[in-house]
Formats: C-alpha cells, sequence, structure tokens
C-alpha cells in the first residue's frame, strides 16, 4: 500500500468516527432543522416544501422572539463554522501546521461571505458579529482539539 493510499483511509476512518459524528453531522443537522424551521425564506426550505408539501415553519409570532432571532443570526453561522472547521481539523490533523487551516480556511470564508453580501451579489446582510461568531466557533474547535489530543504537540 502506498502512502497516499494509507493517507486516503486514514482521512476516511476519522470522517466516520465519533468525532465527525460529534463535531460535524450531529451540529450540521441540527442547524439544518432550524434553517428550515425558522428560515422559510432561505432556497432550501423552498426546495423542501415543494418536494414535500411539509411546509412546517415557525410563525411570525414565534419568530419574533429575541432569543429565536439570536438563534437565527448567530448560532447558525456559529454551528457552520464549527462543523466546517472540525471537518478541515479531521482532514488536515496529520498536517504539522493543522491549526493554521482550522483558522485561516473558515475565517477567510466567512469574511468572503459577509463581503459578498455587503455588495449584494449573495443574499443575506452583512453584519460584523457573524464574522466574530464564526472566528469564536473556530477558537471552540481549536480548544476542543487540544483537549482531545492532550495539549500541544510539539
Amino acid at each position: 500500500m502506498c502512502k497516499e493510499e494509507h493517507s486516503i483511509s486514514v482521512v476516511c476512518r476519522r470522517l466516520f468516527g465519533k468525532w465527525f459524528l460529534i463535531t460535524v453531522f450531529i451540529p450540521l443537522g441540527i442547524g439544518f432543522i432550524f434553517y428550515y424551521y425558522f428560515c422559510p425564506d432561505i432556497w432550501i426550505s423552498s426546495l423542501i416544501d415543494n418536494e414535500t408539501s411539509l411546509n412546517m415553519h415557525a410563525s411570525q409570532s414565534v419568530y419574533d422572539l429575541l432569543v429565536l432571532r439570536i438563534t437565527k443570526s448567530y448560532l447558525l453561522d456559529f454551528i457552520w463554522a464549527f462543523s466546517f472547521s472540525n471537518m478541515l481539523f479531521l482532514i488536515m490533523e496529520d498536517e504539522k501546521l493543522w491549526w493554521l487551516y482550522v483558522v485561516l480556511i473558515p475565517t477567510s470564508f466567512g469574511v468572503a461571505l459577509e463581503v459578498l453580501q455587503r455588495q449584494g451579489f449573495i443574499g443575506g446582510v452583512f453584519d460584523l458579529l457573524d464574522i466574530l461568531v464564526e472566528m469564536c466557533a473556530v477558537i471552540v474547535t481549536i480548544m476542543l482539539v487540544l483537549v482531545k489530543n492532550g495539549g500541544v504537540n510539539e
């Protein structure tokens, strides 16, 4: 078995392990349910409604609750950045500078999305707090990885 086949095998095992389930799959599943229920205006909600006639969204009175507005605005951003950074960790774990990938790629992606929103190229509203929340998710990922691995490995 060549080194490349071995590394692909290792990454595949990681992507189907407990860490993946806990830090990527479950948060994305929860985020997906929240998006569907509280964000009927996004394309995935429309697609589900059109294909299944499910149409189970929160009423406006429920959405007006401050907690739900915060959830829609910031928790969902946290979830995607957390899942994305953990996925990158699972893929790049063997790299000496894995943390650099985990920090730079999700943060750059989040900033790029906000800039595209600001310029009107994609839907949404530019919000600096979104970037801050996404950076917090990356920091939480780094802390969890360090706890999981027993500290910083030189």
